[in-house]
C-alpha cells in the first residue's frame, strides 16, 4: 500500500512512498491544474487537453501514456484509459473522500485518507497496475479534494 503526504502544511504537493521507502514525488502547478510525477525511472507531465477543460492526460516524454475525462462536470467521476484498460474512479458514496477505482464493472481497489480530516492519502490499488497508472488515479483523488476544500473556502 501507498502512503502519500504533503510535503508541507499548506503545500499540495505530495511525497509518496511505499512503507519506508520512497517512490514518487507529486508537484502541483502553483496557479493551474496541471501537475507533475515524478519517479525513479521516469517523470511525467499532467495537463489539460485543452485550455478550458478536456481530458486530463498524462504524458511520458511528450507522449499521452493514460487520459481521465469526467463525463459529467458535477459529478466526482473519472474514465480513465491507460494502453486498452479502461478503469472508472468514483467516490464510494455521494459525500465520501474515500474512492474505488474498478475495472470491468468490479472493484480493485481503494483510496482514501488517513483519517477523517487528513490530507494524508492511503492507497490501496493493486501492485500489478503500473505505478504511473496508480499515482495518475491517486493525483485525481487529491485533485477533487482540493476542488473541495477550494470550494468550501469559497
Amino acid at each position: 500500500m501507498l502512503h502519500a503526504r504533503p510535503v508541507s502544511l499548506f503545500s499540495w504537493d505530495y511525497r509518496v512512498v511505499d512503507g519506508t521507502l520512497p517512490v514518487a514525488r507529486i508537484e502541483r502547478s502553483r496557479f493551474r491544474e496541471p501537475g507533475h510525477l515524478l519517479l525513479e525511472e521516469a517523470a511525467y507531465a499532467i495537463r489539460r487537453e485543452k485550455l478550458l477543460g478536456g481530458r486530463f492526460l498524462l504524458l511520458r516524454d511528450g507522449i499521452v501514456v493514460a487520459s481521465a475525462e469526467k463525463p459529467r462536470a458535477v459529478r466526482r467521476r473519472f474514465l480513465i484509459v491507460w494502453d486498452d484498460a479502461r478503469f472508472v474512479l468514483e467516490p464510494a458514496s455521494w459525500l465520501s473522500r474515500r474512492f474505488v477505482l474498478y475495472h470491468d464493472g468490479d472493484p480493485i481497489g481503494t483510496i482514501r485518507p488517513a483519517r477523517r480530516r487528513s490530507r494524508h492519502a492511503l492507497v490501496d490499488l493493486p501492485d500489478t497496475l503500473p505505478l504511473a497508472l496508480r499515482l495518475f488515479v491517486l493525483w485525481l483523488v487529491l485533485l477533487l479534494w482540493k476542488r473541495s476544500v477550494d470550494h468550501a473556502a469559497g
